[in-house]
């Protein structure tokens, strides 16, 4: 891939096209541009200078298109419509942010019947207890609460709004109108998806299926920082939304225990499907480890590497990159700390691995196991690692 400024027939960058980038493929001989990218400046009170430029793909190849799009952001942040996230338009009802999602992923493929899913049992979905009072099913208690107090239809809720206690009334009320657990499942899933695209857009700063109440808060004498079960589901959403390329990355990590570097670094012809291995290559004064695939990681990467060539790296940019893309992800788990001051609390992509090993040790009670797994290099306990029987790694990995 490739990027370039637009230039005018005197090989000058033209003035009115200022803030945008025509993207390229590489293996394209004649360079077409494919699509454009824009930059433009946001506002944002955390930041030193008080704002930062954000960059946005717009999916067309003419150039005054895209100069109509770069305009239009221009106007939005004049009139404060557009902020840094966590500060971005918190006001803003379900139903429009559903809107934006299914927009974005009818581009992917046919969403029809989540359309229909989200209308009929999310956005319209009235919670009044007199509307049904002697329906089958209902119970004058703490659900009698939930439904006075909305009242409403969930889509004309804010987004910033929602809590857990919305998700589990939404639970009941598909439930006690005879709703199958799958139905059931799949809806919460369908709303799950749609607030971890408001997450990664800068709606929200914390998902509302994660009680802020009873999130586990780091403190700042911790040797490492570890994610708990809720922050690891919310932080694979808000990547699986920001970049593909960072969901897969994180997954792999954290279903791997290696480091951040050795993931990056593989090629399609280090993970045999068939075998269902990796081969980590030597980092600092390790020896190389073969580490088996999880499970859970399985499909993942089946599908990942469908067209892969042997020789072709599983991921198309680099480390420094990588850091850039996932520093928006984990901003809000970073908030009110200081990376110097608290490096072990820091949440970063190798909190993945110390994640790995704490999941694994307080599952299984196998140090010898989740030394095998990590692959670590303390002399002290290399020759245990030696005697690790693969199985046992790979009863390690499907424990996560």
């Amino acid at each position: 891939m490739g990027f370039r400024v637009i230039k005018g027939s005197n090989g000058r960058k033209l003035k009115k096209y200022s803030g945008i980038t025509e993207y390229f493929r590489d293996s394209d001989p004649d360079k077409k541009t494919v699509r454009h990218y824009i930059s433009y400046w946001i506002p944002d009170p955390d930041h030193p200078k008080g704002g930062r430029t954000v960059k946005e793909k717009v999916e067309t190849t003419d150039r005054d298109e895209a100069l109509a799009v770069l305009e239009e952001r221009k106007r939005e942040v004049a009139r404060g419509l557009l902020v840094a996230a966590g500060s971005k338009g918190g006001d803003t009802p379900l139903d429009i942010v559903a809107t934006e999602y299914f927009a974005e992923r009818d581009r992917r493929g046919n969403i029809h019947k989540d359309k229909l899913r989200y209308t009929k049992y999310i956005g319209d979905v009235i919670y009044r207890i007199e509307d049904a009072p002697n329906q089958k099913g209902y119970r004058i208690t703490e659900e009698a609460e939930y439904e006075r107090e909305t009242g409403r239809g969930m889509g004309e809720k804010k987004i910033r709004d929602l809590t857990p206690n919305d998700i589990k009334g939404l639970k009941r009320k598909l439930a006690n109108e005879g709703l199958g657990p799958k139905t059931v499942a799949n809806t919460v899933n369908l709303l799950k998806a749609i607030t971890g695209h408001a997450l990664s857009e800068g709606y929200i700063t914390h998902s509302p299926f994660v009680n802020k109440e009873t999130r586990v808060k780091v403190p700042k004498e911790a040797r490492r920082r570890i994610f708990t079960p809720e922050e690891r589901e919310e932080i694979f959403m808000a990547a699986k939304h920001r970049d593909k390329r960072l969901f897969v990355l994180f997954k792999m990590l954290y279903y791997t225990g290696q480091r951040p570097k050795s993931i990056i670094g593989l090629k399609a012809k280090d993970i045999d499907l068939k075998q269902r291995t990796i081969s980590v290559d030597p980092i600092k004064d390790q020896a190389g480890t073969t580490v088996p695939i999880a499970d859970r990681l399985y499909p993942i990467l089946k599908v990942w590497l469908k067209d892969a060539e042997p020789n072709q790296p599983i991921f198309n940019i680099g480390y420094d990159r990588f850091q850039k893309i996932a520093k928006a992800v984990f901003a809000p788990y970073n908030k009110g700390l200081d990376r110097k001051k608290d490096p072990h609390a820091w949440a970063s992509m190798y909190s993945f691995r110390h994640t790995s090993a704490t999941v694994m040790l307080a599952k299984s009670g196998s140090i010898e196991m989740v030394q095998g797994v990590l692959n670590h290099a303390d002399a002290r306990t290399t020759k245990i690692y030696a005697k690790l029987a693969d199985e046992a790694k790979r009863k390690g990995v499907n424990l996560l």
